[in-house]
């Protein structure tokens, strides 16, 4: 087993953060929604977000392969995506790019970080909880992707 690294994404990251993020989405949330929210996510979903939000992703990956991404979609203090592929799971994949951002957003100049996270998606919120992440919120909104309420809930972790 190699040693994971982290860096920041380049635009020919996409097509495997697509892959990456549609397999991971596959295992850890597409149980939890309906037929016309799974209809709308495929990896070119993954991959066109990698496209337009290059510069606030950063991936980890070995000598062999990406093994996973996380962002800060819109560049400020909350995580919008964490995704680690399947057969990296268990790696400390996930704990490596949490950190990663925690560090990006820091030199930002923010005291904490915020992630919301599916309800019902136990392994990310025990990650999350596990690097100290504590409940703010839970409730119900609407996914802006999926176009469904979703019950979810809001961590935060001063940094």
């Amino acid at each position: 087993m190699s040693e994971i690294t982290i860096r920041p994404a380049c635009r020919s990251d996409a097509e495997t953060i697509g892959v990456i993020g549609h397999a991971a989405w596959r295992k850890g949330i597409v149980g939890h929604v309906g037929p016309a929210a799974r209809a709308r996510i495929g990896p070119e979903t993954f991959a066109d977000f990698a496209e337009s939000h290059t510069a606030q992703i950063v991936v980890a990956e070995d000598d062999d392969a990406l093994l996973g991404f996380a962002a800060t979609e819109t560049g400020d203090n909350t995580i919008s995506d964490l995704w680690v592929a399947p057969v990296a799971e268990g790696r400390g994949v996930g704990t490596s790019l949490m950190r990663a951002l925690e560090a990006i957003i820091a030199e930002r100049g923010h005291e904490q970080a915020e992630v919301e996270v599916l309800a019902e998606n136990h392994r990310a919120l025990s990650l999350y909880r596990h690097l100290g992440y504590e409940v703010v919120w839970r409730g119900v909104r609407d996914d802006q992707v999926l176009l469904v309420p979703l019950t979810k809930i809001l961590l935060s972790k001063r940094l």
